[in-house]
């Protein structure tokens, strides 16, 4: 299930195999619990401001885990009760070494495609700006020098 503002990313979730894209007005919690009564057993936060910690939490199970992967220095109550129990948050900014050569592994049998728009370095500046704003397209940005 992919959550997103992005009609045309939404639309890029779904054709990479994303079995649900819901707008964050969308019933995002009942939604989730039709898929799944007691909740997400796993939320990847890509954004990390204070509404998507709050979803986040809000859509985990029974010793779910909340992994926030994104830089948005967003936070949200945490207490004995705001979570499920058992529930696990973690923060994550890059993966072990092992889990690099899985990557490279997939990639490789190609069970992996790359969805990227290269730009040349000069760009970059304006690629970042995009990013900031929500208006940066689908899938990596690449500056080649």
């Amino acid at each position: 299930v992919v959550v997103e503002l992005d009609e045309e990313r939404r639309r890029f979730a779904l054709d990479i195999g994303a079995d649900l894209a819901l707008h964050p007005d969308d019933d995002v919690n009942g939604q989730v619990r039709a898929l799944c009564k007691t909740g997400a057993s796993a939320i990847f936060d890509l954004v990390g401001n204070d509404a998507t910690l709050a979803l986040a939490g809000s859509l985990a199970s029974l010793r779910g885990r909340v992994i926030l992967v994104g830089t948005a220095l967003g936070s949200f109550q945490f207490n004995l009760l705001s979570l499920p129990w058992e529930c696990r948050l973690h923060t994550t900014y890059a993966g072990e070494p092992r889990e690099l050569e899985e990557v490279v592994a997939l990639a490789e049998a190609g069970k992996i495609t790359v969805h990227a728009t290269h730009i040349p370095l000069e760009d970059a500046p304006a690629a970042i700006a995009a990013l900031d704003t929500g208006h940066h397209g689908v899938g990596r940005t690449i500056a080649i020098p």
